[in-house]
């Protein structure tokens, strides 16, 4: 036996003993991880057992093994493949020239199996560092793979053979299982593929492996899946041969807060013809660019200066894939942009020009653009082109839109709503030998609103001696001023905003000397700015020996601590305030609660409309008190009662059916301790009632409503909001409002807004009103359409305005607020009344008509020679000026176009 016959049986001993080796040890791993069973047995009955060698152990021995089986199963493998990499080219019905390489991962200090079922391709040849890897079946038709320690790369050659269905080709694709598996193809352009698992996405050229001419390369992204079935079918359409077009689907976001908007957009393309990977994103100036991520990564973007707004040259990392071969992945862009509050503000648009929008995919759940308000802001009014509002969730906060045009725009008005405060103070008083002490917990709430800064007024002789916060981990800021009355007033200043969202609640120790406690001492901290407040109290000891007991039935309401429920069983010191006491426990009741009130002014009985003001003069004062109703606020009243009601009716646009009104009532006085009753028409509907900025609930019998009155506080305002029914007419309409009816009489002031489309053209009343109609810009009144109206968009050559916005290439900033309205003030509250509108639309078309008619007439006339006689001519102009002098808004844009006529051919010869 020579020196090499010995070296190969020595081999293929070693091999033989690695392969016993690691199939004992697979079988072994099989045994220990194997799923243990459990069956009840009787002990007594033996022979009921279930067949097998049986043997008794302890329970704890028993038990022990059942953990060690458990952590055995858990316990992650020693070797494992983290990625997997196949390729070939598709050669008819058979993948050639295929090319794996494995990326082994072995933790053990030993060799360790890997296995490879239920790899199903051709293996011709594997490689491992420059030599052959260790690999084969084991005893029971395992394909397992030794992996040395740590990590190593083992490389291969395959093929694997389809099948023919007609005229596809279907290729039955098993692999090894790793964490990541991918399979990248050679594609005839002619063909294209599919793949029952996994993702298919094409791949631009690599220069370390050309693509074969004619071919595509596309990538089949199978991640943990170790089967698939790949389906080759020859396409009809050239690929190369078509341009390029990209589909664009878009999906939006947009949180709109106090420092600004921030907008993350979603776009998800779609190509046919030529590969791309050149885009081009546009947005306006005023935007910031956080970030732009392709499959969330960071990709380049460079600035483009040619184009008037702002955009970016991106190039993605591979080509966009073609519409059969699926969706694009995700390109998110994410972008920053100030808001104006109070004012027209347009949503910043994020477009890739070039491509053409299409509409998500039948049964998608997720709208095309979700709007989320936070507080403390809110949306005031919005107004949509190629929008369609789909949900509107969480207390008017989160909108929803689907895009329904090409075109699309949302112009939003964000505002913060009117703050409106509540408090509600828990207190306990304890007697001690050198006067009183107090346990105070005040909880402060916001119907609507914000702030961040509360305030209480102390009555006089208490002193604070601790404060702090309900939640130990928030840290206020607090002090203390002396107020007139020799009184405390404590503001305290918080981190987060009292808001609708989340309370704020304070413990307070206050200090009072001396034994006597009166009336003028309670309650002894008031909350400030506040709508309402509820103040509870229990005295450890009998109050009977103080001032207090002789006037408990007026301003103390005895209460049981068990009929206290929400929101006081939800304080912190509730337990500690109501478990002794022994006083009793009480709520606060003041007999009468005044407010100071400005001096009435004095208003006319008669009613005065008047055309409201522009955007820049001060909104007009609101009607407090008038005739009779101001006398009886001046007397000394403790009762509250409505002194005025102000209806501000927005009226219907053309393609709407209801006119929307809201009356506001304003009360004055003290306490208004009954309900407040009304009566609206059938034809109205009650949408809601607000009670001092509040939702608050109704009660009807059929003809009256009723507001149940408030527990606690001052009834300042009620605000009735209803619709009625409304229909335009071709030109002109009337539309008749009615009105709330009272059980009392109040003032009434009445203010009318009508549509951007629409004009008001008689006062809003009946044709006695007195006053003065508006007379209009006076070009509009003696050139008609060619003059400036308020509703003027077109270029009119004969205005200055519109020549300076044309060389400056600026618009002026139209909003939502500017529309045509009247107001005019009654001593009572009327049934109803009746405004006329007209269509300016149409109006102006017939202004135009008129014009070019009147043009016409006087060209003929000078092309025959007969023209009229000087005479007939003067009277005709005298006329036309005082018919456009004396014809009211907007009829002047008819009378005023054949009066531009006549001035335009007395001009031009």
């Amino acid at each position: 036996m020579n020196g090499e016959s010995l070296a190969w049986w020595v081999g293929a001993a070693v091999t033989g003993i690695l392969f016993a080796g690691s199939g004992s040890s697979l079988h072994a791993q099989q045994r220990d991880i194997s799923p243990v069973r459990t069956q009840a047995v009787d002990e007594a009955q033996t022979a009921n057992w279930p067949a097998g060698p049986w043997r008794s152990v302890p329970r704890q021995d028993y038990l022990e093994l059942v953990r060690e089986i458990a952590i055995q199963r858990s316990r992650p493998r020693p070797a494992w493949i983290q990625m997997a990499r196949y390729s070939a080219r598709i050669d008819g019905p058979r993948l050639r020239d295929g090319r794996l390489s494995l990326q082994l991962v072995n933790t053990s200090p030993g060799p360790s199996v890997i296995p490879l079922t239920p790899l199903g391709l051709s293996i011709e040849s594997l490689d491992q560092s420059g030599a052959a890897p260790t690999w084969g079946t084991t005893a029971d038709g395992t394909v397992v793979l030794i992996a040395p320690p740590g990590q190593s790369t083992v490389n291969g050659r395959w093929s694997l053979a389809g099948r023919e269905v007609v005229s596809l080709i279907e290729f039955a694709a098993t692999l090894a299982p790793a964490v990541q598996s991918s399979l990248v193809l050679d594609l005839p352009i002619s063909h294209r593929l599919t793949t029952s698992e996994g993702q298919v996405e094409a791949l631009a050229d690599d220069p370390a492996r050309k693509i074969p001419a004619g071919h595509r390369r596309m990538r089949v992204n199978l991640g943990r899946r170790t089967r698939c079935q790949l389906v080759v079918e020859r396409t009809t359409s050239p690929v190369q041969s078509t341009p390029t077009r990209l589909f664009l689907r878009q999906r939006s976001s947009c949180e709109i807060a106090v420092n600004g908007a921030r907008i993350v957009s979603e776009l998800v393309f779609e190509r046919t013809g030529q590969p791309t990977r050149e885009l081009i994103l546009s947005m306006p100036k005023s935007v910031r660019i956080e970030s732009i991520l392709y499959d969330g990564e960071n990709i380049d973007a460079r600035p483009v200066t040619s184009l008037p707004e702002q955009a970016w040259r991106i190039t993605l990392p591979a080509p966009l894939p073609h519409a059969q071969d699926g969706p694009s992945r995700i390109l998110q862009v994410t972008v920053d942009s100030d808001i104006q509050p109070g004012r027209a503000w347009q949503l910043p648009r994020i477009s890739v020009p070039g491509t053409q929008a299409v509409g998500n995919l039948p049964g998608t759940v997720q709208p095309d653009l979700t709007l989320s308000i936070r507080e403390p802001l809110e949306l005031k009014t919005f107004r949509t082109v190629g929008w369609q509002q789909t949900a509107d969730a969480v207390g008017g906060r989160n909108f929803t839109f689907s895009c329904i045009a090409a075109t699309n725009s949302l112009e939003l008005v964000i505002g913060q709503p009117q703050r409106s405060l509540a408090a509600d103070v828990l207190a306990r008083i304890d007697r001690s030998q050198s006067g009183w002490t107090a346990s105070t917990e005040i909880a402060w709430s916001a119907a609507s609103g914000s702030s961040f800064t509360t305030r209480s007024l102390l009555a006089p002789g208490w002193n604070i001696v601790d404060l702090r916060a309900a939640n130990p981990a928030t840290r206020v800021e607090w002090r203390a001023i002396v107020v007139k009355g020799n009184r405390q007033q404590l503001i305290v200043e918080w981190p987060d905003a009292v808001d609708t969202t989340t309370p704020r609640s304070l413990l307070i120790q206050l200090s009072r000397t001396g034994n006597s406690l009166a009336v003028e001492d309670l309650p002894m901290i008031e909350p400030l700015d506040c709508d309402r407040h509820r103040f509870i109290f229990a005295a450890s000891s009998p109050l009977d020996d103080t001032q207090l007991g002789g006037s408990a039935h007026e301003h103390l309401e005895p209460i049981r601590p068990e009929a206290l429920g929400d929101p006081w069983e939800s304080f912190t010191s509730f337990q500690a305030v109501t478990e002794s006491a022994t006083g009793g426990c009480f709520r606060w009741t003041p007999s009468s609660i005044t407010i100071p009130t400005k001096p009435p002014r004095a208003v006319e009985p008669t009613r005065t409309p008047t055309r409201s003001p522009s955007k820049t003069d001060p909104p007009p004062p609101v009607v407090e008190a008038v005739g009779e109703s101001a006398e009886r606020l001046s007397d000394a009243d403790d009762t509250g009662r409505p002194v005025s009601m102000l209806v501000l009716s927005r009226l219907a646009p053309v393609d709407a059916d209801r006119d929307h009104h809201a009356a506001r009532i304003t009360f004055a006085g003290g306490t208004f301790r009954r309900p407040f009753r009304f009566r609206l028409p059938s034809q109205s509907h009650l949408e809601t009632v607000l009670v001092n900025e509040q939702v608050a609930g109704t009660e009807s019998d059929g003809q009256w409503i009723a507001i149940p009155p408030l527990e606690q506080g001052v009834l300042r305002t009620i605000e009735i909001r209803y619709t009625t029914p409304a229909k335009t007419g071709f030109l002109v309409s009337s539309r008749t409002i009615p009105f709330p009816q009272t059980e009392t009489d109040v003032t009434f002031a009445w203010q009318v807004e009508a549509p951007a489309d629409q004009l008001v053209t008689t006062p809003a009343g009946d044709s006695a009103t007195t006053g003065l109609l508006p007379s209009g810009h006076w070009t509009a009144r003696w050139l008609g359409p060619l003059g400036r109206g308020p509703h003027q968009d077109i270029f009119n050559p004969l205005s200055p305005t519109n020549w300076r916005q044309l060389l400056t290439s600026t618009h002026p900033d139209r909003t939502l607020s500017e529309r045509d309205s009247w107001r005019s003030s009654l001593a009572s509250v009327p049934t109803a009344l009746t405004v006329t509108l007209v269509r300016h639309d149409r109006l102006t078309a017939m202004g135009w008509l008129v014009f070019v008619l009147t043009l016409i007439v006087g060209g003929c006339c000078r092309v025959s020679n007969r023209e009229p006689a000087a005479t007939w001519t003067a009277s005709s102009l005298a006329g036309l000026v005082l018919l456009g002098w004396w014809t009211p808004v907007p009829w002047t844009l008819v009378s005023g176009g054949a009066l531009a006529a006549c001035w335009l051919l007395l001009v031009f010869p």
